[in-house]
């Protein structure tokens, strides 16, 4: 199997596996692009049931990876979001208690 490059493989149970008292090891499996070779899918088995080899037991989900550029900053958009939430609510609150006042 070959993943092809700037793309990821997740690997995932099959819905009817549900039906069976088989569980995925790792819940997910991601297989990198630069990965070669074979596809194993380990199973913990939790009774009685069982899979044949060649029975459709998982699938294979390819995803893009985007490209990301990472921007240095001194405050994250939510620490800055947080603090001006944090002045609007007091001077809300001021302005309603100096209201009252009047």
């Amino acid at each position: 199997m070959e993943i092809p490059i700037h793309h990821v493989g997740l690997l995932f149970p099959r819905s009817s596996v549900s039906k069976t008292d088989l569980r995925l090891c790792n819940s997910v499996g991601v297989i990198d692009s630069g990965y070669r070779g074979e596809v194993i899918v380990k199973f913990d088995k939790q009774g009685n049931n069982c899979y044949e080899p060649g029975d459709r037991v998982a699938q294979l989900l390819l995803v893009p990876i985007p490209s990301i550029n990472f921007v240095e900053v001194i405050k994250t958009q939510i620490e800055a979001l947080g603090l001006w939430f944090f002045r609007k609510i007091n001077y809300l609150l001021y302005d309603r208690e100096k209201r009252k006042k009047r």
